[in-house]
Protein backbone atom coordinates (compact mmCIF):
# COMPACT_ATOMS: atom_id res chain seq x y z
CA UNK A 1 0.00 0.00 0.00
CA UNK A 2 1.49 3.37 -0.96
CA UNK A 3 2.38 5.87 1.90
CA UNK A 4 -0.38 8.66 1.17
CA UNK A 5 -3.34 6.04 1.23
CA UNK A 6 -1.76 5.22 4.49
CA UNK A 7 -1.55 9.06 5.97
CA UNK A 8 -4.98 9.59 4.54
CA UNK A 9 -7.02 5.82 5.83
CA UNK A 10 -8.80 3.91 3.18
CA UNK A 11 -11.91 5.23 2.29
CA UNK A 12 -13.64 1.97 4.13
CA UNK A 13 -12.34 2.98 7.27
CA UNK A 14 -13.86 6.62 6.82
CA UNK A 15 -17.07 4.99 5.89
CA UNK A 16 -17.17 3.38 9.65
CA UNK A 17 -16.41 -0.16 7.92
CA UNK A 18 -13.20 -1.67 9.76
CA UNK A 19 -11.04 -3.55 6.54
CA UNK A 20 -10.20 -7.37 7.16
CA UNK A 21 -6.39 -8.12 8.08
CA UNK A 22 -4.52 -9.23 5.25
CA UNK A 23 -3.13 -12.69 4.98
CA UNK A 24 0.70 -10.90 5.11
CA UNK A 25 -0.46 -9.43 8.97
CA UNK A 26 -2.49 -13.09 9.83
CA UNK A 27 0.76 -14.91 8.72
CA UNK A 28 3.48 -12.51 10.59
CA UNK A 29 0.93 -12.65 13.88
CA UNK A 30 0.48 -16.49 13.93
CA UNK A 31 4.62 -16.46 13.68
CA UNK A 32 5.23 -14.14 16.67
CA UNK A 33 2.72 -15.72 18.70
CA UNK A 34 4.70 -19.10 17.91
CA UNK A 35 8.04 -17.89 17.95
CA UNK A 36 7.22 -16.57 21.61
CA UNK A 37 5.67 -20.01 22.34
CA UNK A 38 8.57 -21.69 21.24
CA UNK A 39 11.23 -19.34 22.49
CA UNK A 40 9.20 -20.13 26.32
CA UNK A 41 9.68 -24.27 25.83
CA UNK A 42 13.28 -23.47 24.48
CA UNK A 43 14.12 -22.00 28.16
CA UNK A 44 12.61 -24.54 29.65
CA UNK A 45 15.40 -26.63 31.86
CA UNK A 46 15.62 -30.30 30.75
CA UNK A 47 13.44 -30.86 27.37
CA UNK A 48 13.30 -27.89 26.25
CA UNK A 49 16.94 -27.61 23.92
CA UNK A 50 16.29 -30.34 21.79
CA UNK A 51 16.72 -30.18 18.17
CA UNK A 52 13.24 -29.48 17.68
CA UNK A 53 12.61 -26.63 19.42
CA UNK A 54 16.02 -25.15 17.98
CA UNK A 55 14.51 -25.84 14.34
CA UNK A 56 11.63 -24.08 15.33
CA UNK A 57 12.76 -21.12 16.65
CA UNK A 58 15.54 -20.72 13.63
CA UNK A 59 12.76 -21.40 11.37
CA UNK A 60 10.22 -18.88 12.44
CA UNK A 61 12.67 -16.22 13.40
CA UNK A 62 14.10 -16.76 9.36
CA UNK A 63 10.21 -16.53 8.14
CA UNK A 64 9.72 -13.13 10.10
CA UNK A 65 12.84 -11.88 8.63
CA UNK A 66 12.42 -12.76 5.21
CA UNK A 67 8.57 -11.93 5.19
CA UNK A 68 9.16 -8.18 6.80
CA UNK A 69 12.16 -7.94 4.42
CA UNK A 70 10.26 -8.53 1.23
CA UNK A 71 7.42 -6.58 2.39
CA UNK A 72 10.39 -3.79 2.42
CA UNK A 73 12.04 -3.90 -0.07
CA UNK A 74 9.74 -3.00 -3.14
CA UNK A 75 9.52 0.29 -1.94
CA UNK A 76 13.52 0.95 -1.81
CA UNK A 77 15.74 1.61 -4.81
CA UNK A 78 17.24 -2.06 -6.27
CA UNK A 79 20.18 -1.59 -4.79
CA UNK A 80 19.31 -0.39 -0.61
CA UNK A 81 16.68 -3.91 -1.22
CA UNK A 82 20.24 -5.82 -2.07
CA UNK A 83 21.81 -4.80 1.12
CA UNK A 84 18.63 -5.28 3.26
CA UNK A 85 18.74 -8.85 1.72
CA UNK A 86 22.45 -9.46 2.66
CA UNK A 87 21.69 -8.26 5.99
CA UNK A 88 18.58 -10.53 5.87
CA UNK A 89 20.89 -13.30 5.22
CA UNK A 90 23.75 -12.42 7.58
CA UNK A 91 20.92 -12.69 10.64
CA UNK A 92 19.85 -16.09 9.15
CA UNK A 93 22.96 -17.79 9.29
CA UNK A 94 24.95 -16.98 12.22
CA UNK A 95 21.63 -17.84 13.66
CA UNK A 96 21.37 -21.20 12.37
CA UNK A 97 25.38 -21.71 13.53
CA UNK A 98 24.65 -20.52 16.84
CA UNK A 99 21.47 -23.28 17.02
CA UNK A 100 23.00 -26.66 15.58
CA UNK A 101 26.82 -25.98 14.52
CA UNK A 102 28.34 -24.67 18.11
CA UNK A 103 29.04 -27.07 20.64
CA UNK A 104 28.77 -24.90 24.08
CA UNK A 105 31.73 -26.26 26.27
Amino acid sequence: MELSKLARGSPSTAAGVTPAPSPFVLLADTALVLLVLCLREFDRPGRGRDNKIKAAVWALRTLLTAMLTSEVTPLMPPAVGAVVWTMAVAVAAPGFWALFLYLNP
